[in-house]
């Protein structure tokens, strides 16, 4: 559990196989994820090769023949797009580490990294085993069945605000200012339904909403969406989820970011935590978030792109903030986060 947000991407990797290479989002985005560090995993179809039966055994069978293993998960260390000669390929690694390895094109054997030593100086190939290998991207998405990623980076500064919609308006909205580019994750987390145990219980519609100021109103930039790293500037995306996150590069300047919520007939208070996560320490003056309150005639409840708002101080949030390297959270209240 890292805290950081994820995205499963197991039906945007099923509809790249049918993709042409310049539509392919999905490897752009893999392109930008190890780029940022964070954590990219693919997973092989099927049960443990040492657990498999029947027409399991025989699928199992079938991926170790070009050195894979079944029901097992991988990690993308690196993705290469060559362009020039139409070849994407990726690095990855078998958490299980030395034993059966790829042997499909470009793994340690092939005659690809003679063929193209560009490409192999580029990779940094160096042929042994040592659990990881190259393959092409057109194998990865015939051999894996699904994957994600975690939106993690480094450092961490983690803090979580005790929160909650009081018919369909956060307690608390956040102004932050930023004195020079910041990478920030935020997530709207409702409680877990093994927690909760409720058989009726379903969570509710919910997003992300980040706007800035605008002569004597507030001009929304973006909204969350279906993928955390991917905010639209012109859509109003509400997802049931346990987690929905937004993750973005904050240039300078001010923000105000307001969780938002699908209902307009909410009469129950409905719980959440706010996850704020940035690279750089939040309350030193490079980097400042407050609580305010809205009011709740704002437009920005209505879907409005540009609305005002009365915002006022508030002073008695709770929440929970972990440096990096810290093994639990100090729990504070405030009217900042600092």
């Amino acid at each position: 559990m890292t805290g950081f947000s994820t995205l499963r991407f197991d039906e945007a990797l099923s509809e790249s196989s049918t993709k042409r290479r310049d539509e392919d989002e999905l490897f752009d985005d893999l392109l930008r994820g190890v780029a940022a560090g964070y954590t990219v995993i693919v997973n092989t179809p099927g049960k443990d090769p040492k657990a498999s039966t029947g027409a399991d055994a025989d699928l199992a069978e079938q991926y170790k023949s070009v050195g894979l293993l079944t029901g097992h998960a991988y990690t993308i260390l690196d993705a290469k797009d060559f362009p020039d000669h139409n070849i994407q390929i990726v690095k990855v690694r078998n958490a299980w580490g030395h034993g059966i390895e790829w042997s499909g094109d470009w793994g340690d054997d092939d005659a690809r990294w003679e063929q193209y030593p560009e490409i192999a100086e580029e990779c940094n190939f160096q042929k042994a085993n040592d659990g990881t290998f190259w393959m092409s991207w057109e194998d990865g998405k015939k051999y894996f069945n699904g994957g994600g990623i975690c939106f993690s980076h480094e450092p961490v500064y983690d803090c979580r605000i005790n929160s909650a919609f009081n018919e369909g308006v956060p307690s608390c909205v956040l102004e932050i200012e930023v004195s020079s580019p910041t990478w920030f994750t935020f997530v709207i987390s409702q409680e877990d339904k093994r927690i909760k145990r409720d058989p009726g219980y379903e969570y509710l519609p919910v997003m992300l909403s980040v706007a800035q100021p605008e002569d004597d109103s507030f001009h929304v930039v973006f909204n969350s969406t279906v993928n955390g790293v991917h905010p639209s500037p012109d859509k109003w995306t509400f997802l049931q989820g346990r987690d929905v996150s937004l993750v973005h590069k904050f240039d300078a300047g001010r923000y105000l970011l307001v969780p938002r919520i699908l209902s307009d007939k909410l009469t129950d208070q409905v719980p959440y935590v706010l996850g704020v996560i940035a690279n750089k320490e939040v309350g030193t003056g490079d980097v400042d978030v407050s609580f305010k309150t809205i009011d709740s005639a704002s437009r920005v409840f209505e879907n409005f792109p540009k609305f005002t708002a009365e915002l006022t101080q508030t002073e008695d949030v709770q929440f929970q903030k972990r440096p990096p390297g810290a093994g639990f959270p100090a729990t504070l209240s405030g009217e900042r986060l600092e």
